[in-house]
């Protein structure tokens, strides 16, 4: 009738280290992109990427306009990047 505590901590631990692992991967991917697409320019700006697993959203926060513009015009090369990688992502928002 009830669940042992033991067994849903696990379950979260689990989805946890694979959220975890899903993160790092998709930002080696985005570093990998900028070293590709935007050589000598991926240091000259802060980014933060993060990954929500339960919906498959990728969130690239740039803080400048100009940035997220010139990285939505690739964003079919960073598609297929994560694509190459298999990731399954639903959706890429640039910020």
């Amino acid at each position: 009738m009830f669940r042992s505590i033991r067994g849903v901590l696990d379950k979260k631990k689990s989805n946890f280290i694979k959220t975890g692992e899903k993160n790092s991967d998709i930002n080696r991917v985005f570093s990998k992109f900028l070293n590709e697409y935007f050589t000598g320019y991926g240091d000259l700006f802060k980014w933060e990427i993060s990954y929500n697993s339960e919906d498959g959203k990728v969130v690239i926060n740039t803080g400048s306009k100009l940035i997220a513009g010139e990285l939505s015009l690739r964003i079919k090369e960073f598609s297929r990047l994560l694509k190459d990688s298999n990731l399954k992502i639903t959706q890429i928002v640039i910020v």
